[in-house]
């Protein structure tokens, strides 16, 4: 034994005498002064000497004991060696020995060089098994429940190394391997994935598997998700008009002679490399194509065809094709499967985008992954179905079919040690399949729903199972977030040895941040959620307690068809109410979670008051407590009130006693004649399994959003992905294609301004800021404003302006200062903060800052849009400050639109000499006046997305002319001034212009209307206010219509101020 072996087995003994090391043997020396000094190195010169002493004493001990070595022979040796046999023998065989290991030696090289040859071929397999353990380990970011450990992932890798198929080839084992193992994970996760994160989960691991292939790179998946560059100075001469001076023109006009404004904006912002002009100078001069498609693609949709024409060369002719032969493409628009279309083939007669003219566009040439991108830019609402399609045939059929829910399956994966959890989602209740599956076990269960002073009874009763075997269950574990810890100690100390093997922990919990992260990282994981689309709910409904119970499915023998109608009609309701959150903000402005309990209870008073009130059908009893107490219960925006009493009496009333009595315009969907429950399965089974929006009361348009909000979610989850992973700065090095355009233009993610060629992260963000700085103007100069504006009596518009401005300082001046900080930081002239990194990750992939957001106007904008309306807002104040009032306002550039419908109130109450609380709006819509020649037209008063109201000279005499809605859910007949239908594929007909008429209320007019909510936003939910409504609604505006409000109300008509795009 070597000196250095003395760590295998050393423990201090006795005679090693180390006690002064305690704190008790310690000197009292202060460190620092002399005593302390000599006292230190006395004890440490004491230490070594023992510590030596021990050391030499133990290996000659240990040397005593073993073979004499040939070094202590020869030198223990007397006389002539050869004389020595010992010493001959221990030479001899040292040889011999010496000689084998050179052997082995040989031998084990060889057999080492050949397991690295092995190893090696078996790489691919060891980095696609990396590359999908981080697909897997990026899912937390969407949920807090998707937790894995690398013990389960390395559990599962050599599970499928077992399982999967042999071969003596090793290109043919490696690809059994991969496709064993991808789609064995692809089942282990869904398992535990709602149903919104599956289609994602498959996308991740298919883009993952053809990265790693070389067939797609981080810039094409980055563009699918995130789209192109939103060019904010497309051409806006040509949309808006001529004459409109630059914004920071006429800021600096207005503060001339008055306020000395500092110029020193330029210095510190610097001059972007894509831009020098002010919004209003943009675009017209740049190589831009006009919109050659504008009936029926959007803008927004042709800027970024450009975009992908000039930054995939496969697509450099796109845009040129688009202008060629615009009808073609139209086919593709209108279709209703454009997904499953062939693209078609295009001459290029138009030069454009990259591509001269003379060539051809060959659409059937293009890669699968090309077509979804010309499929983004064409029909963005069919990309889901086209990712839908590209995985199936990219991976199998199989990867867009999760397996179904099994509990059988998940429990025989558990052990005693390892708990089953099951992640809730709304309308989800476990506990009635758990007790089934206990009692088809046979296994004895208990169960405690967790809540204040549950902790110490969830504890004892798990103590008492693990010795007897028992299940315990747990419920709703995310309202004990205190006890958490307690029961992350719990299960660490379950261990198998001292476990009844026929324990079992399940524990039900809502997605929390606060669940222990160990026992989600170990535990078999589960969701199970309520069926989709009306035929499954219904049966669900029907296969359900109470009403699959036969003594209570007829227990009303007096008036059993009635009440069997009835109940077909509550069940129809309560899948109504379900599916419609589908939708959007167009079928309820917030989500509600109504849950199987609703349903139950309106059930069972429905049979009560049939049975006490034998000769009346209460309706009204029926419609107050189904609609406003279990179910409104739950709604806390008054508008959603309204759309849930309107759905309800669809059912709850004396038709649906009618055999000819429909639901909905179609005629599928009725109560069937009285018959028994067998009849009634038989009849919802003839439901379609895909309902159309009619059902809902929904326009086919509602088709639309729907599948533009599927969208929206999978693509936002996968950009928070990418923030989380830091995948913005995977190829932060690495040269990337990007548009080399003078015009400015913003991207929403993968490339900032495309007037220059940058090839790293840091120069894309430093141009944006750049960009963006340049264009934001100086802030206004509210010194100047107040001299101007007066506070006046008769004039509450002059308030409304200052405090507008006041509001947009504060916006632009959190901008600024975020941008400058920003620039430092990526200069190296600051640290970069976790504040300016998020900063930068939202510019980087075109959203919205969070910091700018908290001092910001609500908006759904992609970043290059908001900054565009940040400059039309802006505009709009600039202009009102020098020249005026405008005749019409531009309702949708307000900061707080409510302080300016205030205002007019005040202005008319202070007028009249009318309290202010017995006065309301009339609404009267103003009708457009004839064509007139361009001469005609009156120079506009400020530059808002449409021209509507640029025509009236003069404001009214009492009130305001207020320009810039859309209406959503419906469209406007400009011949009979009313509410109409929409048109296909048109989601937002712009509103016309409204009078704002104030009046005494008891004198308001009387006529057929529709009372339309007025939003900020096309989210419409909000904050609740002190007023019982949602922050983001404005007002409602009476609109004229020849059908019944009803229909609109299920119609989720409303009037938007910003749209999304």
């Amino acid at each position: 034994m070597t000196p250095n072996q003395l760590h295998l087995g050393w423990k201090p003994r006795a005679a090693c005498k180390l006690d002064f090391l305690l704190p008790k043997g310690q000197t009292s020396a202060a460190p620092g002064n002399i005593e302390f000094a000599l006292k230190y190195e006395q004890m440490l010169q004491q230490a070594v000497d023992h510590i030596k002493k021990a050391q030499d004493a133990m290996v000659a001990s240990e040397n005593k004991h073993g073979r004499p070595s040939q070094v202590q022979v020869i030198s223990s040796s007397e006389g002539n060696i050869l004389d020595d046999e010992t010493a001959i023998d221990v030479i001899s065989s040292s040889k011999a020995l010496s000689v084998e290991i050179a052997d082995k030696q040989k031998i084990a090289e060889r057999t080492e060089a050949k397991i690295d040859d092995a190893r090696k071929g078996y790489l691919p397999v060891a980095q696609h098994g990396a590359a999908l353990f981080f697909v897997i380990s990026h899912l937390a970011v969407i949920a807090p429940m998707y937790q894995y450990s690398l013990t389960w992932y390395i559990s599962l890798f050599l599970a499928s190394v077992a399982r999967s198929e042999r071969s003596s080839d090793l290109s043919v084992r490696i690809n059994n391997l991969n496709g064993h193992f991808t789609y064995a994970l692809y089942c282990q996760v869904c398992r535990s994935l709602f149903a919104n994160d599956k289609l994602l989960f498959s996308l991740l691991l298919t883009m993952t598997v053809l990265e790693r292939q070389g067939k797609v790179s981080k810039a094409d998946f980055r563009f699918l998700v995130g789209g192109g560059g939103m060019a904010s100075g497309a051409d806006k001469r040509g949309r808006y008009g001529k004459g409109v001076a630059p914004l920071q023109g006429r800021i600096n006009a207005a503060n001339e002679g008055m306020h000395d404004e500092k110029k020193e904006r330029g210095e510190e912002s610097g001059k972007s490399a894509s831009t020098a002009a002010s919004a209003g100078d943009r675009g017209a001069e740049g190589p831009t194509m006009v919109n050659p498609a504008s009936t029926w693609l959007a803008d927004r949709l042709w800027l970024e065809a450009q975009q992908l024409s000039t930054i995939f060369p496969s697509l450099s002719s796109l845009a040129a094709a688009i202008a060629s032969s615009p009808d073609q493409w139209k086919a593709l628009y209108d279709s209703s499967n454009p997904h499953k279309m062939a693209l078609p083939t295009v001459t290029i007669t138009v030069n454009g985008g990259g591509s001269a003219s003379g060539g051809v566009f060959l659409g059937e040439k293009l890669s699968k992954l090309e077509r979804l991108l010309v499929l983004r830019v064409i029909r963005p609402d069919k990309l889901v179905a086209g990712l839908i399609l590209f995985i199936m045939e990219t991976m199998g059929q199989k990867y867009i079919e999760p397996p179904p829910f099994d509990l059988n399956q998940s429990f025989s994966e558990s052990t005693s040690t390892t708990p089953l959890v099951f992640v809730l989602s709304a309308g989800t209740d476990p506990m009635a399949l758990l007790l089934r599956f206990a009692e088809s076990s046979r296994h004895p269960i208990l169960s405690i729903s967790l809540g204040q002073g549950q902790g110490p009874k969830a504890a004892a009763m798990i103590g008492d199972a693990v010795n007897s075997g028992s299940w315990v269950v747990l419920q709703n574990c995310h309202l004990a977030v205190s006890w958490m810890p307690t029961l992350e100690r719990i299960c660490e100390g379950i261990v198998s040895e001292k476990t009844n093997a026929g324990f079992r922990l399940w524990l039900t919990s809502y997605p929390s941040d606060h669940f222990p992260v160990t026992i989600l990282q170990n535990s078999v994981k589960m969701t199970n959620e309520p069926p989709k689309g009306m035929r499954a709910n219904m049966l669900q409904s029907y296969w359900s307690d109470p009403i699959s119970d036969e003594r209570f499915f007829c227990g009303c023998t007096d008036r059993g068809p009635v009440w069997r109608k009835l109940l077909f009609g509550l069940c129809f309701f309560h899948a109504f109410v379900l599916e419609r959150r589908k939708f959007g903000p167009l079928g309820w402005n917030i989500p509600y979670q109504f849950t199987e309990s609703d349903q139950k209870i309106s059930v069972t008073q429905l049979q009560m008051f049939l049975n006490e009130f034998p000769e009346t059908l209460p309706f009204s009893a029926l419609l107050y407590l189904t609609g406003e107490c279990n179910y409104g219960g739950r709604v806390t925006d008054a508008h959603d009130r309204r759309t849930l009493m309107s759905i309800l009496s669809i059912v709850y009333t004396p038709h649906i006693l009618d055999d000819l009595y429909r639901f909905s315009p179609s005629g599928i969907y009725y109560a069937p004649p009285d018959g028994d429950y067998q009849s009634y399965l038989e009849h919802i089974k003839t439901f379609p399994h895909v309902d159309q929006p009619e059902v809902f009361g929904l326009h086919e348009n509602a088709d639309i959003i729907k599948d533009q909000k599927e969208a929206n979610e999978l693509f936002t989850s996968i950009l928070a992905i990418l923030m989380q992973s830091q995948g913005v700065e995977a190829e932060e090095h690495e040269a990337e294609r990007t548009p080399p355009s003078d015009s400015a233009s913003f991207s929403t993610l993968g490339s900032a301004t495309a007037a220059s060629t940058v090839t790293t992260r840091e120069q894309r963000l430093t141009d944006l800021a750049a960009d963006i700085l340049n264009r934001i103007p100086p802030p206004f100069n509210i010194e100047l404003v107040s001299f101007l504006f007066p506070v006046r009596y008769e004039e509450s518009m002059n308030s409304v302006l200052c405090q507008e401005m006041v509001r947009f300082n504060r916006l632009t001046d959190v901008i600024r200062s975020s941008l400058l900080s920003l620039q430092k930081g990526l200069k190296g002239l600051v640290v970069m903060s976790a504040d300016l990194e998020r900063l930068g990750n939202s510019m980087y992939l075109g959203q919205l800052p969070a910091a700018w957001a908290s001092r910001s106007y609500p908006s759904l904008k992609p970043l290059g849009s908001y900054v565009d309306d940040l400059i039309h807002r802006l505009n709009m104040l600039a202009t009102w400050m020098s020249e005026g009032g405008p005749p019409t306002f531009w309702i949708s550039g307000f900061y707080f639109p409510h302080a300016f419908l205030t205002g007019v109130l005040q202005n008319y109450a202070r007028k009249h000499a009318i309290p202010i609380d017995t006065i309301a709006f009339e609404f009267e819509c103003m009708k457009d006046p004839p064509d007139l020649s361009p001469d005609e037209l009156p120079k506009p008063h400020f530059n808002p997305p449409d021209k509507k109201g640029h025509y009236y000279r003069t404001r009214p005499e009492d009130g305001a002319y207020v320009a810039g809605m859309f209406i959503e859910g419906a469209g406007w007949d400009a011949n009979h001034m009313q509410l109409a239908e929409s048109t296909p594929k048109v989601l937002h007909w712009p509103a016309p212009v409204i009078w704002f008429r104030p009046c005494q209320v008891h004198k308001r007019r009387e006529y057929a209307n529709y009372a339309c909510p007025v939003y900020r936003t096309a989210e419409r939910r909000g904050v609740l206010a002190t007023t019982g409504h949602s922050s983001n609604f404005v007002i409602d505006v009476l609109l004229p219509t020849q059908m019944p409000p009803d229909h609109w109300i299920r119609r989720g008509v409303a009037m938007i101020l910003s749209l999304s795009e």
